[in-house]
């Protein structure tokens, strides 16, 4: 396993543990994590501002969990994320892309891109 694995998967890890903090740690300074899709929580942020909407997230739905999950890296820098969940705003379970971005064992950016419903919804 590379090292972009390595902390991607510590970020998932530290995600579902609801270790805000130390998924925080995981990101660097600037780093910018892409929110796409035409729901209201589409848009660019920062990784505080992310892990912010993220509490939230945590807080409205204290039962939203992973069904299913799949990790690919690509190279040493590129690790893309395959999710289905529920729990969350989608009725049933919901599907999206997380792709990201590492350099010198940090997330420089990252891209949440829901499969799903046209984009409608998060995952």
């Amino acid at each position: 396993m590379g090292e972009a694995s390595q902390v991607v998967g510590d970020l998932f890890a530290r995600l579902a543990a609801r270790d805000l903090e130390g998924a925080r740690g995981l990101w660097a300074d600037g780093a910018v994590y892409h929110v796409t899709g035409s729901h209201a929580g589409a848009g660019d942020r920062g990784p505080d501002d992310y892990l912010a909407l993220l509490a939230e997230w945590f807080h409205h739905y204290p039962d939203y969990a992973v069904d299913g999950f799949r990790m690919t890296a690509y190279d040493d820098e590129v690790v893309v994320a395959h999710l289905v969940t529920r729990g969350g705003p989608a009725p049933g379970k919901a599907s999206g892309l997380m792709v990201f971005r590492v350099e010198r064992g940090l997330v420089t950016e990252g891209w949440g891109i829901p499969t799903f419903a046209g984009g409608a919804l998060p995952f």
